[in-house]
């Protein structure tokens, strides 16, 4: 499969809380990704909880950002007792 010249995105998954380790997996599967010469890279920290000090440090390269999965999609319940 050629991606040369071609939108890409990946994404790095944790059900937990934007941590270290899954930020760099992010990160550098994006530059990874380069050596395929695609038009663009973004790169998806997907998460189930945010991190209010590491999201700006990693939304400010280029191309990186994070998603919160809604506790409804991770089968959580949101109700409180």
């Amino acid at each position: 499969m050629a991606i040369e010249g071609q939108d890409v995105i990946v994404v790095q998954t944790k059900a937990a809380r934007l941590g270290m380790y899954l930020m760099g997996q992010a990160f550098f599967s994006a530059q990874l990704m380069q050596r395929f010469k695609p038009r663009l890279v973004e790169s998806v920290a997907l998460v189930a909880r945010d991190d209010e000090v590491l999201r700006p440090l990693f939304e400010q390269y280029p191309g990186m950002r994070v998603v919160v999965c809604p506790d409804e999609v991770l089968g959580r319940n949101t109700r409180r007792t």
